[in-house]
């Protein structure tokens, strides 16, 4: 059996896409199945409840239909670039991974998001991605919060990952990064 996996760990936007998939597909077997139970109960007369029950079932149809659409543009890094990034890893360092999240203009999403002492070091999901406005965004969403740190997004694997390795040991805790942790994954798709 696997394991759920959480917001910001890796594996998540292809695991959320395929439970979303799942979940819009199921609504609507449901739906076509109480309408056609409540077609045979009332001698093939659409006027009954069931009609109006399987009409219902548009609802939550839509939210997994809604978030999996936001989810389309992205899927989860290569294994082989995750292991790469955990390799180069400050020692005590805090690794996101598969983070999407939304502002009031767009969606937004970082490959890998690294929490250091003191900054906040993120990969764009694409190259064509801007990244200055995803740190524009994170810049104002820890400001707004109350949350100190530098956010560096880069949208090149290369530089990211030399930054990586200049990155000094964090003396932080996991315990004392939670707060951010928490925002962080509070955006999240």
């Amino acid at each position: 059996m696997k394991q759920k996996v959480n917001r910001c760990e890796y594996g998540h936007v292809n695991a959320e896409k395929r439970k979303q998939l799942l979940g819009a597909i199921s609504m609507v077997v449901i739906a076509l199945a109480v309408f056609v139970l409540g077609m045979a109960l009332n001698k093939w007369d659409k006027r009954n409840i069931f009609t109006v029950l399987s009409v219902l079932f548009v609802l939550p149809w839509a939210r997994y239909m809604c978030t999996l659409i936001v989810l389309l543009p992205f899927r989860t890094p290569p294994e082989k670039q995750y292991e790469s990034v955990k390799s180069k890893l400050p020692k005590g360092a805090v690794l996101l991974a598969d983070y999407v999240f939304s502002s009031k203009e767009t969606v937004l999403g970082l490959s890998y998001l690294v929490l250091t002492e003191h900054e906040l070091i993120g990969l764009v999901f694409r190259k064509k991605a801007n990244g200055a406005r995803v740190q524009a965004y994170l810049s104002e969403v820890l400001k707004k919060r109350g949350i100190a740190g530098k956010v560096i997004i880069f949208e090149e694997e290369e530089a990211f990952l030399k930054r990586l390795i200049k990155c000094e040991e964090t003396k932080k805790s996991e315990e004392e990064f939670s707060e951010l942790i928490e925002t962080l994954r509070s955006l999240a798709v």
